[in-house]
């Protein structure tokens, strides 16, 4: 059977903000197909945004129903994300997956987990010689490596480059950052 990740934005009259996500299990073993999996509160809100996605692995053949939001006033209560039906609110707080980011100082390594997008690679190389920075993806295979000439930087936002999959600051790295971000 097939879970769902589900992202909870809540609209203000100043923006957006992300209220919780919550990671579904499969419906019981009746197969009931309609389900409440969460209550959510949040004073003040003009409109719910909701995204469900499959979480991987799944059987594309098995996606498909509706995402229903409902909403009701109600009195005073603090906003949050209540899951329900043996979901599980995820660990991390309302920002649990959307960003990652690791940096470091001199040659290392970025893992980049599976299902996640990278949006950044940047290194600065010292004043000794060329940093390289070599990348490999499982899907795309290993890139060509970029040099970073002595004492300058190299950012880019990679298009298409999403993990599993690892970015190698060779010797010369002064400094490197790499951030992703979960894609479902």
């Amino acid at each position: 059977m097939i879970r769902y990740r589900i992202r909870i934005d809540v609209e203000f009259s100043g923006g957006v903000s992300r209220l919780g996500q919550i990671r579904t299990v499969a419906p019981n073993s009746e197969g009931v197909p309609s389900r409440v999996v969460a209550i959510c509160c949040c004073p003040g809100v003009i409109a719910w945004r909701a995204k469900a996605t499959p979480v991987a692995p799944y059987n594309a053949s098995d996606v498909g129903g509706t995402l229903k939001v409902d909403g009701w006033e109600t009195g005073v209560a603090l906003p949050g994300v209540v899951p329900l039906d043996g979901s599980l609110l995820e660990a991390g707080g309302p920002d649990a997956g959307i960003w990652n980011k690791a940096s470091g100082t001199g040659p290392g390594v970025a893992t980049i987990p599976a299902g996640a997008r990278v949006d950044e690679i940047s290194a600065v190389a010292n004043s000794v010689g060329t940093a390289t920075i070599a990348i490999v993806s499982a899907e795309l295979g290993a890139l060509p490596v970029v040099d970073v000439s002595a004492n300058s930087g190299f950012s880019t936002p990679p298009k298409n480059l999403i993990g599993p999959g690892s970015v190698t600051f060779g010797a010369n790295t002064l400094e490197w950052f790499v951030s992703w971000r979960e894609v479902l």
